[in-house]
């Protein structure tokens, strides 16, 4: 009995026990569930604009992101993303607006596909990235619901999950 008793204080302190500590270049700051680099760049507001097409499931359309710099030094942007297909990048500052040049990351299992924007070097420190883009039907965060699946049976319905 106390070796019971014993093996049962002994399995309850290791399963309470903390684990390895974290890695020399771990940083408790830093979000390491974004691709984004959050000490460089802010999101400060964002505008959608998008059609929704049940028969495709996909929404196509564009998000607007006002964006500060908070890095001086910083020249590429990185958002996260998950199975979209980008159009077109856009930077628009002071009335002005010019193309620029993106790059899919390679893509990681829990995390999505990272989006690289070169921006000009006009870009200041408050600026707009306009992108175009298109959901596609194996998009994880939006649930696409058939009329029958509905209350009233008769509109089909879409929802998002982030």
């Amino acid at each position: 009995m106390h070796r019971l008793i014993l093996l049962f204080v002994f399995l309850t302190l290791a399963a309470c026990s903390k684990d390895e500590p974290p890695a020399d270049d771990y940083d408790p700051a830093r979000d390491y569930f974004t691709f984004a680099d959050t000490d460089a760049f802010v999101t400060e507001h964002l505008a959608l604009d998008l059609d929704v097409d049940f028969d495709r499931q996909e929404l196509r359309g564009f998000a607007m992101l006002s964006m500060r710099r908070l890095d001086p030094e910083a020249a590429v942007l990185v958002l996260d993303t998950r199975d979209l297909a980008i159009s077109s990048v856009t930077i628009l500052e002071n009335g002005n607006s010019s193309p620029a040049e993106f790059a899919f990351g390679d893509p990681h299992a829990l995390l999505g596909t990272p989006l690289r924007i070169e921006l000009p070097d006009s870009a200041g420190e408050s600026f707009d990235v306009m992108i175009e883009y298109a959901t596609s039907p194996q998009s994880t965060a939006l649930q696409w619901l058939p009329p029958e699946l509905t209350a009233g049976g008769k509109y089909p319905m879409v929802f998002s999950q982030s």
